[in-house]
């Protein structure tokens, strides 16, 4: 639930909560004390409802859906641009990241996991490429794909090669918003 939610349900049932309480003294004055009584449980009723009441346009969803809805969105709404790979530069990199062996640790291994001892900790190698398109707009002006992937840039070459072309939706308001279709790599 957004914060700004939270906030406004918890000032209903405040407000409705000194309206209550206040009724006594400002009810003589002006009105009836039973108007202010309704007033601040009607204003506590509401605000409970609105807690119950299911977000049906603000829910969150977990990542892999809302992904692939702008995924699906960007297929059926935006500009489709047929790339071909050879043109596309690959950059690659990779970084190592200690291999934490959890389920067969004898006791030197966690007592070097703990002292962070380098020497005595296996690690892994992880490789990663993005594929690099430049595109020109009809206006002349140029912009810049860019495609992620967990390969190495060998893997990737081959991958290229074989595969030939492959997509990349742009939103037509949005330059920004784009999905480079590498699923190919995945087959």
């Amino acid at each position: 639930m957004s914060e700004t939610r939270i906030v406004v349900l918890l000032s209903l049932i405040t407000l409705g909560l000194i309206v209550i309480l206040i009724s006594g003294i400002l009810g003589q004055i002006y009105f009836n004390p039973i108007f202010w009584q309704v007033s601040g449980v009607s204003l506590i009723l509401a605000s409970l409802l609105l807690l119950r009441q299911k977000r049906s346009g603000n829910s969150k969803e977990n990542p892999e859906g809302l992904w692939e809805k702008q995924v699906n969105y960007l297929r059926n709404n935006g500009e489709k641009i047929v790339i071909d790979l050879r043109k596309c530069k690959i950059r690659s990199g990779s970084f190592h990241r200690p291999k934490k062996e959890l389920d067969y640790l004898d006791e030197t291994s966690v007592v070097d996991i703990l002292l962070s001892e380098p020497q005595h900790s296996k690690s892994e190698n992880i490789e990663h490429s993005v594929l690099i398109y430049r595109h020109t707009l009809p206006t002349g002006k140029t912009i810049i794909f860019y495609g992620p992937t967990d390969k190495d840039k060998k893997t990737l070459l081959i991958l290229c090669e074989m595969q030939k072309s492959t997509s990349i939706y742009v939103d037509k308001n949005n330059l920004a918003m784009y999905y480079f279709d590498l699923e190919f790599l995945d087959k």
